[in-house]
């Protein structure tokens, strides 16, 4: 490439920069126009570039050329290899970094500052560009190609030549390239940004394992919703930093992928496969010293109309080569709806099964989280709101996992108890609003009542409800000052097993007494309510809670039900009626009961109701539509 050919690529700044650096490199003697050639150039006659280093911290000198040294003098310079390099360098920056067309001298300096030791043979000059604020000339080339940035974007190591593999320089470049699109476990950990991860000990043992083979070296952590898939990998990022790994595992960083980030602007066809790219190649750059983690793995092979198929392609060779490590979070659904499709992925990890926490694991999570809620919003957490936080959402709030709906509950009712010492209860708020509503009625009739309607009877029954509602208000007041509902923050706010219970009430519709009773006390006294509502059935009721009595106090398995039952009789005796009663027993609402009309199943090929139609005739649907 010639002079005129790289000049039709440089803006005007750029270009008589260009042109002065191409006379002192004349003056010199000096064949090829060498980057240090226009960084020389730049610092002493460009004003911009002297703003730009000024800001970012950058100073040079071109080191004065020893008397005698041969040369051409007059012979026009021809551009050296590291300059074209370069200058195909701050062309890609150019047009996919700050979308613009010309190359500016920003863009020319930021490209330099990245790639600084692949660029630059002199060893002072590449000190300077390493200490310099890459961030101010990302911002000053951005603002020079007319593009707002709200935060500098690092470097991408796709500019980097094979060469640049395994050097200092190219491992910078490779974390650079990792830190546009990923998020450094490691450095969160170490910076407190993290808690540590309680109670899962066998499972991040699991994952190191899996890690330290040589091959298929892939976990695949497997879990529903809430049991803390992402809270493994969080911990073996602690196991890292406090060094409880094997020396393979100690100093490599966990880079969690900010899938977000990854497909934002990526609507050009090939974009995102460009992007995932070059995360590989910086993970392959860097050659076991780092990890990647992908939560909701699904997500990336979901990508509809955006190449999930093709994302696949690229990440099975390296995942088979044992060139990168990656861990992989999805729930089971996910996981049979996407990963079971294509074998040769599923070959490609290794399971990680993560179960639900038991109770009392849940409980030393919370007790472990208790002093940074405690912290966050200035209250005081009770033992026993931890414990019924931990039984009541495993007991109403079936459809969700602990320890994550237990940790949202205490979470939740610190904020209330918080909120009802600093701001009007909503309670309070809805009495006011209320009042508000009966006085303009009340002055509607009074009014009505002046012009010789008949509303005597409608306006005594407002003015009842109206002094009720004072009352109500002036016992809530004098409740709420001797409750010592304050805006002192510098006292401790108590956070009890009743504003728990209130939580759970709220989101559940379970009342508050229900929650709070014991299950072993509630079941005690649930026949004899059940005797009242349902005539008839003392003996079917006994033999009921007979057995669910025996499950409560621990004297059945526990990886079986509670109770297995067969109510037979004719129609209209009430046995739909009892389990009725039973879920709103046991469970706090009769919504908690599935039930299943086997009537309606009396054709074989009714079952697809239940279980779904097969593949092959779902297919041939498909297909016929």
């Amino acid at each position: 490439m010639s002079i005129d050919t790289a000049m039709q690529q440089l803006d005007t700044e750029s270009l008589r920069i260009m042109e002065s650096a191409a006379r002192l490199c004349m003056q010199r003697c000096e064949e090829a126009l060498s980057p240090e050639h226009f960084v020389a150039a730049a610092l002493d006659e460009s004003v911009v570039v002297q703003e730009l280093a000024a800001d970012s911290g950058f100073y040079w000198r071109l080191p004065v050329k020893a008397a005698g040294e041969p040369g051409s003098r007059g012979v026009t310079p021809v551009l050296s290899v590291r300059f074209l390099k370069w200058l195909r360098i701050a062309s890609e920056y150019t047009r996919t970094e700050f979308e613009g067309e010309r190359v500016s001298p920003a863009a020319l300096l930021y490209s330099l500052a990245a790639h600084p030791e692949a660029l630059v043979e002199d060893a002072r000059l590449q000190q300077a560009l390493a200490g310099a604020k890459r961030s101010a000339l990302y911002r000053a080339a951005c603002a020079e190609a007319g593009v707002t940035t709200a935060a500098f974007r690092q470097p991408d190591t796709t500019a980097l030549g094979p060469e640049m593999s395994g050097t200092e320089g190219g491992n910078d470049a490779a974390r650079d390239a990792l830190a546009q699109f990923c998020q450094n476990l490691c450095q969160d950990v170490a910076e407190g940004r993290l808690d540590p991860v309680m109670c899962r000990e066998k499972e991040i043992a699991q994952l190191i394992d899996i890690l330290c083979r040589r091959k298929k070296n892939n976990p695949m952590i497997l879990g529903e919703a809430g049991t803390g898939k992402t809270a493994l990998v969080e911990g073996l990022a602690w196991w890292i930093h406090e060094e409880r790994v094997p020396p393979a595992l100690i100093g490599v960083e966990v880079y969690a992928l900010d899938l977000g980030a990854l497909k934002a602007g990526a609507s050009v066809r090939g974009e995102l496969e460009r992007r995932v790219k070059t995360i590989l190649d910086a993970l392959k750059v860097l050659a076991g010293q780092a990890l990647l983690f992908i939560d909701e793995a699904h997500t990336l092979l979901a990508a509809d109309g955006q190449g999930g198929d093709d994302l696949a392609n690229l990440l099975k060779p390296a995942l088979a080569r044992g060139e990168i490590k990656v861990i992989a979070a999805t729930t089971w659904r996910e996981y049979k709806k996407y990963f079971e499709k294509d074998p040769a992925m599923v070959r490609r990890f290794q399971p990680v099964t993560v179960q639900e926490l038991a109770p009392d694991q849940a409980e030393h999570v919370l007790r472990h989280v208790r002093p940074a809620l405690e912290a966050r919003h200035g209250v005081l957490i009770r033992d026993e709101a931890v414990c019924v936080a931990v039984s009541a959402s495993h007991r109403f709030m079936a459809d969700r996992m602990l320890p994550d709906k237990a940790l949202d509950v205490l979470d939740t009712a610190c904020v209330r108890v918080y909120l009802r010492a600093h701001v009007q209860p909503v309670d309070d708020m809805v009495l006011a609003s209320t009042r508000t509503h009966l006085v303009q009625q009340l002055e509607g009739l009074r009014a009505e009542s002046e012009r010789g309607f008949d509303v005597a009877e409608t306006l005594t029954a407002c003015e009842a409800e109206l002094r009720q509602l004072e009352e109500r208000l002036d016992t809530l007041d004098k409740g709420d000052a001797g409750q010592g509902f304050r805006d002192d923050r510098s006292d401790s706010l108590v956070v009890t097993a009743a504003d728990v219970a209130d939580v759970i009430a709220g989101w559940t519709g379970i009342p508050r007494e229900r929650i709070l009773s014991a299950r072993n006390e509630a079941i005690q006294h649930a026949p004899a309510r059940l005797r009242d509502r349902l005539i008839g059935q003392d003996h079917a009721i006994e033999r009921v809670f007979r057995r669910l009595q025996a499950s409560a106090a621990g004297l059945t398995d526990a990886r079986q039900p509670q109770g297995v039952f067969l109510f037979t009789g004719p129609s209209g005796v009430g046995k739909t009626e009892l389990a009725r009663l039973l879920a709103q027993e046991i469970c706090g609402h009769d919504r908690a009961l599935v039930r299943i009309n086997m009537s309606e199943y009396q054709e074989s090929h009714s079952v697809s109701r239940l279980i779904g139609s097969p593949r092959a005739t779902s297919d041939m649907v498909r297909a016929v539509c």
